[in-house]
């Protein structure tokens, strides 16, 4: 299948999101998109990728006015629409959360995801994106292996496209301004998954040690907004 089909096709599905998908990782990380949406006492948000509708339904909870918004129609989101042309009016609500999608497309469509997820949103975005751990980007450099699309990735910070420091000045090119950054699982190790899983335990997240963290979360706010 080409890339060009690729996109047009929904990578995740429904069934993609049963029992078992919810590990304690992300399930905290469900808790820290929450709490950062609260945190800038929102009048309106757009989710940009419901998957399991697990954070939609928690701030709708809050009686906080929520869109759903998703390009894969079996998940049965509030608004059906893709990220590189969301069906909305310019700075439509408060505040857009778009957690780990761009990643789901080639690095400059993505960009252009990041450009309507500012368009549409009138103050603040909350992003997150995943980030190839360190042992990984060693090994692909030792064995002159790039990242390429993997079935749902086509790439990650760390991967050549784009590094957390390049993710930065794009933000400072696009107008957004960086309020926070930090990053869960800052100890993961590809290739060693139960150490991983013990050092979370001791160190979940943090704000100094974010280089090796999945996913990192960026709280944006459009400057002027």
């Amino acid at each position: 299948m080409s890339v060009k089909e690729h996109n047009n096709l929904p990578q995740v599905s429904h069934e993609a999101y049963a029992e078992g998908y919810d590990d304690q990782i992300r399930l905290d990380t469900y808790k820290e998109q929450i709490n950062q949406v609260l945190k800038v006492k929102p009048s309106s948000v757009l989710e940009v990728g419901i998957g399991n509708k697990s954070v939609y339904r928690k701030i709708k909870k809050r009686e906080i006015k929520i869109i759903g918004c998703d390009y894969a129609r079996d998940l049965e989101p509030d608004v059906i629409g893709n990220v590189i042309a969301l069906p909305f009016k310019d700075n439509s609500f408060d505040t857009v959360l778009c957690a780990e999608v761009l990643e789901h497309l080639p690095f400059e469509k993505g960009m252009e995801g990041l450009r309507e997820l500012k368009r549409v949103a009138k103050r603040y975005i909350v992003l997150t994106l995943p980030q190839l751990s360190l042992d990984d980007r060693f090994f692909r450099r030792v064995k002159s292996k790039p990242f390429t699309f993997n079935g749902q990735h086509y790439w990650e910070l760390g991967s050549g496209k784009c590094s957390l420091k390049g993710s930065k000045k794009i933000f400072e090119t696009e107008k957004l301004k960086l309020l926070d950054c930090f990053a869960f699982n800052v100890f993961r190790l590809h290739r060693f998954e139960w150490l991983t899983a013990s050092l979370y335990k001791i160190y979940p997240k943090s704000r100094l040690l974010k280089f090796n963290g999945y996913p990192v979360f960026f709280v944006l706010q459009k400057k002027g907004g």
